[in-house]
């Protein structure tokens, strides 16, 4: 019994070592248990997420009339030196639905806008629209100017505006600049930049009598 009784203690200060060791040294032994801690819900932390924008779309650049606006107002006068010798007055086509074109003989969309003019020309001639032509001359030659309307065949007359007097008048802020006038004299269509051959089209059917 004796023997059972040393077995028994020896296997007991082996399983409760951790305890009564630090007895031993002189430390006391603190439990650790769980703590739960259970906040109301008005006291809950929030988790606030950034705002994100929605990105930013950038406007390409378009091309627009111009700042100030002839429409519906009389078409300026003017009279202007031709390329040939002559005068060239709107005047003079009184009553005639007009298109008159600024250009440049520098300019690349002029260039590639000459053609369909001419095109332009011929093909309403016939419902009596006449077409005028003014070369911003301060900022271009004469010499260039007549080259240019000779390449592009053109036949209709060709104006040097050599102050730029008719082009402030008309408030060209670019080349080409196209401006329709009807038989009455009174503008009522513009357009700034190269415009294709239905577009030229869509511009003179504001002045042509359907």
């Amino acid at each position: 019994c004796l023997i059972l009784l040393l077995i028994f203690l020896i296997i007991a200060a082996i399983l409760t070592r951790d305890y009564w060791l630090p007895l031993l040294r002189g430390s006391t032994v603190v439990p650790t248990l769980p703590v739960s801690v259970t906040l109301p819900p008005d006291e809950l932390p929030t988790l606030t997420l950034p705002t994100l924008e929605p990105p930013i779309q950038e406007t390409p650049p378009q091309i627009t009339a111009t700042a100030s606006t002839l429409v519906g107002q009389p078409a300026p006068l003017f009279s202007l030196d031709g390329l040939n010798g002559d005068r060239v007055a709107l005047a003079d086509f009184a009553g005639k639905p007009v298109m008159v074109i600024f250009f440049a003989s520098w300019c690349p969309n002029c260039q590639n806008e000459a053609p369909l003019i001419q095109s332009l020309a011929d093909q309403n001639s016939a419902r009596g629209l006449q077409v005028i032509a003014i070369n911003i001359t301060n900022n271009d030659s004469e010499q260039d100017a007549s080259n240019f309307a000779q390449a592009h065949g053109w036949t209709f007359p060709v104006g040097l505006d050599r102050d730029r007097s008719v082009g402030e008048s008309y408030g060209v802020e670019g080349v080409p600049f196209h401006v329709v006038v009807d038989a009455q004299g009174i503008v009522r269509g513009q357009r700034l930049g190269e415009l294709s051959a239905a577009e030229l089209q869509q511009l003179v059917g504001l002045v042509l009598v359907q």
